[in-house]
């Protein structure tokens, strides 16, 4: 048993769904309540979107799914709709970025190296890029 987050590097050696399970802790009536150090209350958060990577379905994890936000300061914003409507449409896959976290701990960690990863990336989903720059250039029209 791990206890981890996504993304991590960890799921390109332990994938959900395939060589281990998220556990779920059964319902919505045994997630963290406030009572934990902190007062954390995700009493009423709604289960992961999980599926057949979890032991249950809907899987009640405990706690509310995090997810990885981009954020700007209102100033960059303004300057640059463009950028803000392809922000908005923008998703990563958490197993892409685990397998670039992976390149970068075993050593592909200069600014370059990321700048190659990130282009690796591009060029391989090159038609999804091209749907994001789409959306976003209709969005600021």
């Amino acid at each position: 048993m791990q206890y981890t987050w996504t993304p991590s590097s960890y799921l390109t050696r332990l994938v959900p769904g395939e060589t281990v399970l998220w556990l779920s802790v059964g319902g919505p009536d045994q997630v963290l309540d406030g009572s934990t150090a902190g007062g954390f209350d995700f009493a009423s958060a709604d289960p992961a979107p999980l599926g057949d990577a979890c032991t249950a379905d809907p899987c009640w994890i405990g706690w509310e799914v995090a997810d990885i936000r981009v954020a700007a300061n209102k100033e960059f914003a303004d300057a640059n709709p463009l950028a803000v409507a392809l922000f908005e449409v923008v998703e990563l896959n958490v197993a892409d970025i685990a397998t670039q976290n992976v390149r970068y701990e075993n050593g592909e960690n200069t600014g370059a190296d990321v700048e190659r990863h990130a282009m690796d990336w591009i060029d391989s989903n090159r038609s999804l890029v091209d749907q994001w720059l789409d959306t976003a250039k209709a969005a600021d029209e």
